[in-house]
């Protein structure tokens, strides 16, 4: 089985109801200090268009220590009430 999906982020503003494909992986953070203003707004739609999500933290140079409590904290609270699908 093959899923086709998109990367998106804050710097590709799509609408994910109207891009083909089977999930979305969504930029939530990076480095120390950036969350994704559209995270939210792409987690609605992801599920409004009945497709497959996740959520990554995108590391810089200048974050060299592993930062999965604070994308995981923040994606809780973003996708407390996502249905997974």
């Amino acid at each position: 089985m093959t899923l086709n999906g998109i990367d998106v982020s804050s710097h590709n503003p799509l609408d994910l109801t109207k891009v083909p494909g089977d999930f979305a992986i969504i930029k939530a953070t990076e480095g120390t200090s950036y969350t994704n203003p559209l995270m939210a707004n792409h987690i609605k739609q992801a599920k409004a268009a009945g497709k497959l999500f996740g959520l990554y933290h995108y590391q810089t140079t200048a974050d060299p220590v592993p930062r999965p409590s604070i994308s995981s904290a923040k994606a809780s609270r973003m996708s407390a009430k996502a249905s997974w699908r």
